[in-house]
């Protein structure tokens, strides 16, 4: 039987609820400033008030397994000169908006031939965009034996591309084979690790 829409809002906005408690909990057990509460529409679970390395001391506090994966992944992106800021929410990953140019990057790290394109004047239009997300799709599952994929997005403000495209976040074994992957290490897709 198929469950009712206002049933199921209902359902979201009490886990946003549950998780505004349990950061707030979080804050009170690391000793940090901040407030955190529910937008007015129950949408979004809003933090305020803490620096990025009281947001690390914030994430270690609550999902302590995964700060030191979020440091090798930002290690990991940053050898690949890759522009993203992994970031942990809610027991999971995120890394966030990548331009189109990083995503060729991030393929091209994990094994796809993606053919050179220039840094600047490099405008991709929604079609190039696909096809670099494709190619990031297929050298992911083959690299990490998981597809890495997201949303495009018409519009990257940190580098005034055209197109973007936002990942969906990892898991803490996702994000660790992810590292590994392109730090060279042993490959977890195919049972190496």
């Amino acid at each position: 039987m198929p469950k009712d829409p206002a049933e199921s809002a209902d359902v979201e906005v009490l886990a946003r609820r549950i998780a505004v408690r349990h950061v707030s909990e979080g804050l009170r057990a690391a000793d940090l400033p901040g407030e955190v509460s529910l937008s007015v529409d129950g949408g979004d679970v809003i933090l305020k008030g803490l620096s990025a390395r009281q947001m690390d001391v914030l994430a270690d506090r609550l999902y302590p397994s995964l700060l030191p994966v979020v440091q090798e992944l930002r290690e990991a992106l940053k050898v690949h000169k890759i522009r993203v800021a992994p970031r942990i929410a809610f027991g999971l990953i995120h890394l966030g908006d990548l331009c189109i140019p990083d995503v060729d990057t991030l393929a091209q790290a994990l094994g796809a031939s993606v053919p050179p394109t220039p840094e600047r004047e490099y405008y991709p239009d929604w079609h190039v965009a696909q096809e670099a997300c494709t190619r990031l799709k297929v050298a992911s599952e083959s690299a990490i034996g998981f597809p890495l994929l997201g949303d495009l997005a018409p519009y990257c403000d940190r580098c005034r591309q055209v197109v973007t495209m936002e990942l969906l976040p990892l898991g803490g074994d996702e994000a660790r084979r992810l590292a590994a992957a392109l730090t060279g290490g042993s490959n977890p897709a195919h049972g190496d690790a």
